[in-house]
């Protein structure tokens, strides 16, 4: 599973020779996997479809009924549903960590004035990693508006 991610330039750091990466944070899941049943399946996609749905409001939520039964029983054939049972959980994130306080803040700084909710997230991140440092432009800890990459 993913979480934000962020291509970040060289140009934001203050230190010479750096070269383009990418910053990211990630949840890595191990288990056995069992493919669902028929039965399963539809309960499962009206559930998936509500909770997604509910981001949407105050739109009146989109429900399988919408659909007919031999349209909808057309496309489950062609969706394979799975469930993991978790036994492990790795957690993995690079946020420059590794870099000078200088270069953390420049990088913090440029992320600041990207549209891309990514971008946000991971320097919502970066300032909570070294929150004693003066950032020009400090990202305001804020959740988006989809729940998702939230700090």
């Amino acid at each position: 599973m993913t979480g934000a991610d962020t291509y970040v330039s060289p140009d934001w750091y203050a230190s010479p020779d750096q070269v383009p990466t990418w910053l990211y944070q990630s949840v890595h899941l191990t288990g056995p996997v069992r493919k669902i049943s028929e039965d399963e399946l539809a309960p499962h996609l009206d559930a998936l479809s509500a909770k997604f749905e509910g981001w949407l409001a105050p739109k009146t939520p989109w429900t399988s009924s919408k659909v007919s039964a031999g349209r909808m029983e057309t496309l489950k054939k062609a969706i394979v549903g799975l469930v993991m049972t978790v036994e492990e959980i790795e957690g993995s994130f690079k946020l420059n960590q590794h870099k000078s306080d200088v270069d953390h803040a420049g990088v913090t700084n440029a992320l600041a004035l990207q549209d891309d909710a990514g971008a946000q997230a991971i320097g919502q991140q970066m300032v909570a990693l070294r929150p004693q440092l003066d950032y020009i432009s400090p990202l305001v800890a804020r959740k988006p508006a989809d729940g998702r990459n939230a700090p």
